[in-house]
């Protein structure tokens, strides 16, 4: 389908109008207006409303109580600068010291073997623009030169690659298969139509 402009749009304003109309035109219980206030009523669910709260009342659902079985436990009180909360019971957390805050280096990987997580390896001055491979050390990728896309045809795929520049005056085009950037072509009537009524393809 092509591109859809403003005079396709009030083409589908018209359509869609139509069939609200035969949709609304089946309801019989739509009111046909409203007050002008928004309505008004005495009482709602038998109770009334918009009545002052009588002098002294209290209020006995205002009470909250924390609930204190696992998952609705407060932080403990305590712990000092450096622990952390760790594990005591089922809903439970006690501070204590973190003890594993040591770490090894990243073990390097091999043609025969796997590597092991760990710190990345500290990259050496004039080393900003490498980058860390499998084996541990800071590398500069072998393949940065990267050729333009190949357009495909009507019995040949294309390749992927770079996209090919668009010229001045191309800032509303699109680019097609073919390597070539086109606008698109404005939606035809009846393919209009053809949505409206459902049946587009």
């Amino acid at each position: 389908m092509g591109l859809i402009t403003t005079k396709n749009l009030e083409r589908f304003a018209n359509g869609f109008a139509a069939k609200a109309a035969k949709i609304f035109a089946k309801i019989t219980d739509i009111p046909q207006s409203l007050p002008a206030n928004g309505g008004n009523a005495a009482t709602v669910n038998d109770h009334y409303v918009n009545e002052d709260v009588p002098s002294g009342a209290k209020f006995t659902d205002t009470v909250y109580i924390h609930p204190t079985t696992e998952g609705y436990k407060h932080v403990p009180s305590g712990g000092v600068t450096g622990q952390i909360l760790r594990w005591s019971a089922a809903g439970t957390a006690v501070w204590g010291s973190d003890n594993n805050t040591t770490y090894n280096p990243m073990k390097a990987a091999t043609a025969s073997a796997a590597g092991a997580a760990g710190l990345v390896p500290v990259p050496a001055a004039g080393t900003q623009s490498k980058f860390l491979r499998g084996d541990g050390t800071w590398q500069t990728p072998a393949n940065t030169t990267y050729s333009n896309m190949a357009a495909a045809s009507a019995n040949a795929a294309g390749r992927a690659g770079l996209v090919p520049a668009p010229a001045a005056g191309k800032h509303l085009s699109f680019l097609r298969g073919d390597g070539t950037w086109s606008e698109m072509a404005e939606a035809t009537d009846a393919e209009i139509d053809a949505i409206i009524a459902g049946t587009f393809k």
